[in-house]
Parts: structure tokens; C-alpha cells; sequence
């Protein structure tokens, strides 16, 4: 698992972790936790301001100012596969009946085991999935921008730059379910010999556009 999130020694006593190997965040909060931001859902894909996390390599002046995940509607795709694919079994009875091929002559111990096989694979196509979702994150500090990205659990891949190295950022919202939902892509470019980074349907996108010109516009110039 990801060990983006470190707790501090103080936070280490009390919370209790989300990932494995230095992963942490202070655990969820309904309630608003002050003015200056509040404490992160579990599941929360849009957080201004978040409280209770830190992650590797931060300052002790830094600040989170961001914390990114995609829109939690772009995960309805593999939920519903999800579900289908749990009565896929129910249908084949049916199926094999118009043909007239009967079960029956099939041991029971062998429908039992191939039954748990299947369903083995069909959880592990959702908890892949939801995994994948859960560690894609962006952080934006008042210093950097971080991008995790995760794919199917084996590859980490994670990109930070200096606010500071930012020239432009704009965002992009396409369809309707893009401009319904209000979520899109965010494009940060950075100078020319260094990486662009893009936060991939993010919700608020014109928000975090905004708050990432204006971190830009505060950053010393030498």
C-alpha cells in the first residue's frame, strides 16, 4: 500500500492507520474542525483545507491546501460490472437448460469449488478497482503539488514539483455528465524541461484552478 500519508508522533498514539507501512491519516470527522479547514471523509474526493494530514518529505511550515481524488461518480462504471457480474451464476441454469445440458451430472463439490473461484475474482475485480480509485490522489501544499498515481495495486508512481515551477494551469470539462456533475481535468505546465502534471476528473475543476493561479501569484520571485 501507498505511504504517502505519515502520521506525526502525536498523531501516531491516537489514530488509527488507513495503509500499511507509514500510511495514516486522522480519522474521519462530520464536523468542521475550525476556520481554518476541516478534518477529511473517508471518502471524500474534494477536500479545501483538509485537517489531520501529512505526507513524506513535508515541511514543517507546509501547509495542505488540496486533497484530490477523481469525481466519486467516474467509479459507477466498475460498481455496476461489479454487480452484474454477482448474478452472472444465477444465469447459467437457465442458459444451459434451453440447450439441454443438465447440472446434474456435475459433482456438487466441484460447483461449490468453481462458484467460490468465481466469485473469488469477481471481489477482487472490485477491491482492485476501488483500491486503484482510493490511492489516486492529489495533494496541492502551499509549496508543491504531489500526483499518486496506482495501478493495479503493483505500480506506485509519484510526481512532485515546486509550486514555484508552475507556469500556467487551465482545466477542461467535456460532456454532460462533466459540466452535471461539475468535475473535470485540471493541466498544470511546468517549465520546459520538467513534467507536466494533470489532475484527471477532479471535482471543482474552475475551484482548483483558481486556488492554484493564486498560489503562483503568491510565490516569491527571484
Amino acid at each position: 500500500m501507498p505511504d504517502i500519508f505519515v502520521s506525526t508522533p502525536a498523531e501516531k498514539s491516537s489514530n488509527p492507520a488507513v495503509g500499511a507501512d507509514k500510511a495514516a491519516v486522522a480519522p474521519p470527522q462530520s464536523q468542521e474542525m475550525g476556520p481554518a479547514g476541516k478534518s477529511l471523509p473517508f471518502l471524500a474526493a474534494f477536500c479545501e483545507n483538509p485537517l489531520g494530514i501529512r505526507f513524506r518529505d513535508q515541511d514543517p511550515d507546509e501547509t495542505v491546501k488540496l486533497f484530490l481524488r477523481r469525481h466519486l461518480i467516474t467509479n459507477i462504471p466498475w460498481v455496476v460490472i461489479t454487480v452484474l457480474l454477482l448474478f452472472v451464476p444465477l444465469l447459467i441454469p437457465p442458459l444451459l437448460s434451453t440447450f439441454a445440458i443438465r447440472l446434474t451430472a456435475v459433482p456438487q463439490s466441484i460447483i461449490v469449488v468453481l462458484l467460490l473461484f468465481y466469485y473469488i475474482i469477481v471481489f477482487g475485480y472490485g477491491l482492485v478497482n476501488f483500491v486503484t480509485w482510493f490511492y489516486n490522489i492529489g495533494i496541492v501544499t502551499d509549496k508543491k503539488v504531489l500526483d499518486a498515481d496506482f495501478s493495479n495495486v503493483m505500480y506506485k508512481n509519484i510526481s512532485v514539483t515546486s509550486i514555484q515551477d508552475l507556469a500556467d494551469v487551465d482545466y477542461t470539462q467535456q460532456g454532460f455528465l462533466q459540466t452535471f456533475f461539475n468535475f473535470g481535468d485540471v493541466f498544470m505546465q511546468t517549465e520546459a524541461i520538467k513534467q507536466n502534471f494533470e489532475f484527471e476528473k477532479v471535482p471543482q475543476p474552475a475551484r482548483i484552478t483558481h486556488i492554484l493561479l493564486d498560489l503562483i501569484e503568491r510565490q516569491p520571485h527571484g
